[in-house]
């Protein structure tokens, strides 16, 4: 084509420049003009997109599976699980009942059966664990349930042991006290 002079327009052949697709390999691809290198049809550059986005999807699973599906771990108390102490709670040893009590009371209302093994342990044959129990449900459950207060109620009143009962009214006046 000849324009009005009678000049042919002089073109430039396309700039390339290095792009780098992994450490180890490097192509040469044609700059358009805005600068942007030049694909040979949009077909390649949907394929690049959906490469990127199938390494982000890969890269999100990965990093799922490897963090985010690990198992809790237990909860403990004196360096054991929950559930030794409450099991402890059924030894026959007086003393073992009473440190299990003490260590449920440290754990705090954490899993509802910590206060229904409490509750029940209110009745222990032995004064000691039913004073250690009285401390533990008053330190761990400072909003217990009228069933609780109820059995408090009731040692207060009848309890053989003396202790026991003032561990008892006294528990059951901070319980039922407004905070």
């Amino acid at each position: 084509m000849n324009d009005s002079r009678g000049l042919e327009p002089v073109t430039k052949p396309p700039v390339t420049v290095p792009i780098l697709r992994s450490p180890r390999k490097i192509r040469d691809r044609p700059l358009l003009p805005g600068g942007s290198p030049k694909f040979a049809d949009s077909e390649k550059r949907d394929s690049h997109r959906r490469l990127s986005d199938s390494r982000l999807i890969r890269l999100a699973l990965l990093l799922v599976a490897v963090g985010g599906c690990r198992k809790s771990q237990p909860t403990l108390t004196g360096g054991q699980e929950l559930g030794y102490w409450i099991n402890a709670t059924r030894d026959v040893d007086p003393r073992m009942r009473k440190e299990a009590v003490f260590k449920l009371g440290n754990a705090g209302p954490i899993d509802p059966s910590v206060l229904s093994t409490l509750t029940a342990k209110l009745q222990d044959p032995s004064p000691p664990v039913r004073c250690e129990t009285i401390l533990a449900i008053v330190k761990c459950c400072p909003l217990a349930g009228d069933p609780v207060v109820g059995e408090l109620e009731k040692l207060a009143k009848f309890d053989a042991d003396a202790k026991v009962r003032d561990y008892a009214w006294r528990a059951k006046e901070k319980l039922c006290s407004p905070q």
